[in-house]
């Protein structure tokens, strides 16, 4: 069956004997110019009902809503449970209202005075107040919103379209949400469609149609809401962008399109206080492409302004000092475990833990805000052992082209390189250097590149010119090469004994490792060669 229209619902609802459901016994409608006052909304007609003193607000739909009866039906119990001062009690009647010949289901909630949230901005913003006490005004106004905001999340609550006209604003600057239509709570167990796609200006861009009811639905729109009565605190000129927008509060559908091009979210983002750290978040919730992954905003900016570091991610084992410290700038119980090992630790606000560890460890802090919700912050310390570099040669001071054996052993390295080539942890080379040259190992650990060095030096090669001595006739020919005596190059020289030497030099019985050639020439007179063996003896012995 079709439902009424808006002008038969209106002329029934002014004869107060259609008037069916026994609640609604001894009220009438409000008069008004054209028949009953009334606010209309995209499913149903909302009329403001008297009895005595008392107000009620009768809501009667003209277009079909999917599975309403039975939402109201489970919602109101939660509601009545729940007395959260900003939510009316609601009840579903089934049949209460006569119109023409047929009954139609209403719904009678409390009557809430005040004004919408953008009539009740702009009342503030045009009034004669100081621009400090507007100022006031509008963070009151965000900070009882955001308290509202809270107790639904605790509540597992959600509007479902939370819009500046759902919001009213009382004289004294109390909340109030109207309209439940689209209302969440955990009785609906997650099996309702959402009955409305809501204002834009209000709306995730990646929201998809036909999604199930949850207590994500708002967590869009409160940062939005937010977002926006902050700003306009921060620059009363931001108003005017759109005071005229019926789908909008400041920022747009087109400007979540792209914040980066977008004049108004630049500005904000310049502003102080909480304000950047709003836009941070807003950024992050656009770029998420399914909005049952959204955290509540108000989460998300305690979590910005909760400061826990170390100060290192990767210690040596055992012998490098780490400092884990943090910082909560608001009132929490606060506590700090090691993932794994142990309870918690009750701590101050502030402070630090200094220690060396002998294995990665998980640090996380806990924080209990005021209102129930915990934050979570960890963050891990990974322990590795430092790289050991050994490098050796078993020369350092050579000639030219002596060979020289280079070895190596590394531990704990990811790589290895010897002079730029990438090499085994452990290993050796020869090599023939023809001049000075340094060699360099490197190696790569979890905290950087170390390296050793081994310089290879030349020796100079002697230069000793010949010393001719007289000879007997007996040795025609007699030739003694002593050459200079090598040093570290592992070297030795032949050892040349000479028997008749020894018969005029009875101390020397040979010659080693001097760097002298010897030319002996006999002469023929032999009291010259003795002469000449003499003179070769004191020179020895210089």
């Amino acid at each position: 069956m079709p439902l009424p229209n808006k002008t038969q619902i209106s002329n029934a609802v002014e004869n107060s004997s259609s008037f069916i459901a026994s609640q609604l016994k001894g009220y009438k409608a409000e008069t008004g110019i054209l028949g009953p006052n009334h606010y209309s909304g995209g499913f149903c007609i909302v009329f403001p009902i008297k009895k005595g003193k008392d107000r009620k607000a009768l809501r009667v739909w003209h277009t079909e809503i999917s599975n309403i009866k039975e939402r109201y039906r489970l919602i109101s119990d939660d509601i009545a449970n729940a007395k959260l001062p900003f939510l009316s009690n609601v009840e579903y009647i089934e049949n209460g209202l006569q119109v023409g010949t047929e009954y139609v289901d209403i719904v009678l909630m409390d009557w809430i005075d005040g004004l919408p949230l953008k009539k009740h901005i702009e009342q503030v913003l045009s009034s004669a107040n100081s621009e400090i006490d507007k100022q006031q005004q509008l963070r009151h106004l965000a900070g009882n919103l955001l308290q509202v905001f809270k107790s639904l999340h605790i509540a597992n609550f959600a509007h479902g379209d939370l819009q500046h006209d759902n919001i009213i604003v009382k004289a004294d600057g109390s909340i109030s949400l109207i309209d439940y239509d689209n209302f969440y709570t955990q009785s609906l167990q997650s099996i309702f469609v959402q009955t409305t796609t809501g204002y834009d200006g209000y709306q995730h861009p990646n929201k998809k149609k036909d999604l199930y009811s949850s207590k994500k639905d708002d967590y869009f729109a409160e940062l939005v809401i937010y977002l926006s009565i902050l700003s306009f605190a921060e620059d009363f000129s931001l108003w005017d962008i759109s005071k005229d927008d019926e789908y909008a509060l400041l920022l747009t559908n087109s400007d979540y399109l792209n914040l980066q091009q977008s004049a108004v979210f630049q500005k904000i983002k310049q502003f102080s206080g909480e304000l950047p750290l709003l836009c941070d978040i807003l950024e992050e919730y656009i770029k998420l492409d399914d909005t049952n992954k959204l955290k509540p905003f108000e989460i998300l900016l305690e979590e910005k302004k909760i400061q826990f570091k170390s100060s290192a991610t990767k210690a040596i084992r055992n012998s490098q000092q780490i400092e884990v410290s943090w910082s909560i700038p608001f009132e929490a119980e606060i506590s700090i475990t090691k993932v794994g090992k142990g309870d918690p630790q009750v701590c101050q606000n502030t402070g630090s833990i200094k220690t060396t560890l002998d294995e990665t460890t998980t640090y996380e802090l806990i924080v209990q805000l005021s209102y129930g919700q915990v934050i979570k912050k960890q963050l891990t310390i990974e322990v590795f052992d430092e790289c050991e570099i050994t490098f050796n040669a078993d020369k350092y001071y050579i000639f030219p082209s002596i060979p020289v054996v280079l070895s190596w052993a590394v531990k704990n390295a990811k790589q290895v390189w010897l002079d730029d080539e990438k090499v085994s942890n452990v290993g050796d080379r020869i090599v023939e250097p023809s001049q000075a040259i340094t060699y360099v190992l490197r190696a790569e650990d979890e905290f950087g590149i170390k390296e050793k060095r081994i310089d290879i030096r030349l020796l100079p090669i002697p230069q000793v010119k010949s010393l001719l001595v007289p000879a007997p006739n007996m040795i025609s020919n007699l030739s003694l090469s002593i050459k200079q005596p090598r040093y570290n190059v592992g070297v030795r020289f032949p050892t040349i004994n000479l028997g008749f030497i020894k018969t005029v030099i009875p101390k020397v019985s040979s010659l080693t490792d001097l760097g002298l050639k010897v030319e002996l020439i006999m002469p023929r007179p032999i009291s010259g060669f003795k002469r000449t063996i003499s003179k070769l003896y004191n020179f020895i012995k210089q």
